[in-house]
């Protein structure tokens, strides 16, 4: 337990109506210290002296959403609605597609078009009924069918030559865009945001597939262009934190945080990171050496974006801070997997040093600021290293029982030595 989680027990216990002494007798009876316990019950009344000289204001009241999917509060009647939409949904498929081949351009239309506008009538009602979980889910369900019945439309009406598909998956895409903005503007729901983004993505894209970007500038062009859309979606994410719209932040980050992994993940992949600093990349094939550091770099650049994001969220930014954990993990789990990589396929000694040396930077390095995720990284990775090795050194041999047998003792001591230096150096909160 930290100096900080000992402040809070305390905190909480007083504020409940326990004694002081009973609180005392307990954290004794837990093996905290005399000069430990005084410490912190001194920080701990500074600190609920100061809370109870704090301005009481109101906080705002929560705004009700326009949409609620939360499945904690639905109603039978709700769970009813949403599975009947997509039933109508997946019956008008099937009706479809049984006819589709007996059906001109026409009709194939209109079996998309009237179903469409049905649905955007009925959820139009609702909307103006102010029956807003009604309306938002029958105009959802008209929406998705948009992108399907441009398909058909431009298909049927051959306005495009078959050859020209880029084009054709430009003007859905562009067109499925421009509708569910004007959709977010007639009704203002959230759920517009999500069908944005997917469109927006999709447009980005295919605009980029128009300008053949991939023959002007190679293949690993794409992962640089998804992570400038990745990181555009993050700051409009910010943008949105900022102005207090939570849900749409919320799903805006999600999309720009996915995006920005997949566009990374592909450039260490083919170690497209490392080719665009080479002078001379003509002819050239990734090795292991380069697809390994590729992954140790983007790793550095998780923790430090980890680092910058926990500074944010001690400012305020709450939303954006839930994914600093999430970036610090994968980071310094993709270091140490990546180390590992390079150190196997035969004796390396300087790359299996590194991960030694790695593994237990991650297990000391998690102490100051109580980071799980390092010290479960860089057990994990320890334990790899120490089997490993004895495998790989000892293989048949007396040494391999004996390694496994010092590597338990040196362990041991790293525990003592962790809880040394956690007392003495890391007892109180910086």
């Amino acid at each position: 337990m930290s100096q900080k989680v000992l402040i809070e027990y305390i905190q909480s216990t007083l504020r409940k109506g326990f004694s002081r002494q009973s609180v005392k007798k307990a954290l004794s009876s837990a093996e905290w210290t005399n000069q430990e316990i005084n410490d912190a019950f001194f920080q701990a009344d500074e600190m609920m002296m100061k809370d109870s000289k704090m301005t009481k204001t109101l906080p705002l009241a929560p705004k009700k959403s326009g949409w609620n999917l939360d499945l904690g509060t639905l109603s039978a009647s709700q769970i009813l609605l949403y599975l009947g939409s997509i039933i109508i949904v997946i019956a008008g498929f099937i009706y479809v597609g049984i006819h589709w081949e007996y059906w001109g351009p026409i009709e194939r239309i209109l079996a998309i078009l009237i179903p469409m506008l049905i649905l955007f009538a009925g959820g139009s009602k609702f909307w103006i009924d102010k029956k807003k979980e009604k309306a938002v889910v029958t105009l959802f369900t008209g929406a998705i069918l948009f992108p399907l019945f441009m398909s058909v439309t431009l298909t049927e009406l051959k306005i495009f030559a078959p050859q020209e598909t880029i084009n054709f998956n430009l003007a859905i895409s562009l067109s499925s865009l421009v509708f569910y903005i004007l959709l977010h503007f007639i009704f203002p729901f959230y759920v517009w945001s999500f069908l944005t983004l997917i469109a927006g993505t999709a447009s980005y894209y295919f605009t980029l597939d128009f300008f053949h970007i991939d023959k002007i500038y190679g293949s690993e062009i794409w992962g640089w262009a998804f992570l400038v859309l990745g990181l555009i979606y993050v700051f409009m994410g910010m943008f949105q934190e900022k102005r207090k719209k939570k849900e749409m932040s919320t799903l805006i980050y999600l999309f720009g945080f996915m995006i920005s992994f997949f566009a990374l993940w592909r450039l260490s992949l083919n170690a497209d990171l490392i080719k665009a600093f080479m002078p001379n990349s003509n002819g050239y094939f990734p090795d292991q050496v380069h697809v390994g550091w590729s992954f140790v770099i983007v790793g550095g650049i998780y923790l430090l974006a980890s680092m910058a994001i926990e500074k944010m969220e001690k400012r305020g930014w709450n939303i954006i801070g839930a994914y600093a954990k999430i970036l610090s993990t994968v980071g310094i789990f993709m270091i140490l997997g990546a180390i590992l990589y390079l150190s196997s396929n035969g004796k390396k000694f300087f790359y299996e040093t590194l991960l030694l040396i790695a593994s237990l930077g991650a297990i000391f390095g998690s102490i100051p600021k109580s980071a799980s995720q390092f010290l479960f990284a860089g057990t994990f990775f320890l334990i790899i290293y120490i089997f490993d090795i004895g495998a790989e050194y000892f293989k048949n041999d007396v040494g391999w029982p004996i390694t496994l047998f010092a590597a338990g003792l040196i362990s041991m001591g790293i525990s003592f030595a962790m809880e040394t230096i956690r007392k003495k150096y890391f007892k109180k909160d910086e």
